[in-house]
C-alpha cells in the first residue's frame, strides 16, 4: 500500500496500473452514475440497491454528502476505485457487525473483472482498516453463487467462516450466504501479482 503525496486525501491508496482508491467526491456524481449505468447488468443479480438504479445526478451527490459524513463519524468508509480519471468500482467498509468489525463490499465495472483488482483494494482497505486501531476483524458477505466476490475474498486472504441461511435480497441469491473473514493477527496480507 503505498500513499501519494495528495495532501488532500490522506485516504488515497495507489493500487498500481494507474489503478488507485479514493473517498468520493460530489463532483464524482456523474462519473459514479456512468460506472453504475454501464455495470448495472452485472449489478443486478448480487446487489439490492441496483434495483434502484438509475438515480439522479443530484440523488447522487447527496448520497455522495451521506457517505462523506459518515467516513468523518468514523460510520461507513466508501471509496472509488479509479483509472486515471474513470471511476471503475466501489469498495466500501460499513459498521455493520458489531463495535470492533466492518463488513467489506464491493462491486467493479465489467470490463475490469479478473485483473485483480478488486482483491488488491481489497487488501488495501484491509491493511488501512487494521491499521486503525478500532477494527479487530473485516467481514465479507456474499451468496453461494456469487462466485466472482467469493474469489476477490479468496485472494485477499480471507477465509471462509461459516455458511448460513440468509434472505434473498436480490434476484441471482439462493438464500445461503457465505462469511468470510480477516481477523487481526491471522491476517496474512497476500502477495498479489502487479496490476
Amino acid at each position: 500500500m503505498s500513499v501519494p503525496t495528495d495532501s488532500r486525501s490522506p485516504e488515497h491508496f495507489e493500487l498500481g496500473g494507474g489503478f488507485f482508491l479514493r473517498p468520493p467526491l460530489e463532483k464524482d456524481a456523474e462519473e459514479l452514475g456512468r460506472a453504475i449505468a454501464e455495470s448495472l447488468e452485472s449489478l443486478l443479480p448480487w446487489m439490492p440497491w441496483a434495483a434502484y438504479e438509475p438515480m439522479s445526478v443530484q440523488g447522487r451527490r447527496r448520497l455522495i454528502g451521506e457517505w462523506r459524513r459518515e467516513f468523518r463519524a468514523g460510520g461507513s468508509y466508501n471509496f472509488v476505485i479509479f483509472h486515471g480519471t474513470t471511476a471503475i468500482g466501489v469498495q466500501g467498509l460499513h459498521r455493520r457487525i458489531g463495535p470492533t468489525g466492518l463488513e467489506l463490499g464491493y462491486w467493479i465495472h465489467p470490463e475490469f473483472t479478473g485483473r485483480g483488482i478488486s482483491s488488491r483494494a481489497a487488501v488495501t482497505l484491509t491493511t488501512w482498516a487494521f491499521s486503525r486501531g478500532d477494527v479487530d476483524h473485516i467481514e465479507v458477505h456474499n451468496d453461494a453463487a456469487n462466485l466472482a466476490s467469493q474469489g476477490v475474498a479468496r485472494k485477499a486472504g480471507f477465509e471462509k467462516l461459516l455458511e448460513r441461511s440468509s434472505p434473498i435480497d436480490a434476484p441471482g441469491e439462493t438464500g445461503i450466504e457465505f462469511v468470510w473473514e480477516a481477523r487481526m493477527g491471522n491476517w496474512k496480507r497476500p502477495q498479489l501479482p502487479a496490476l
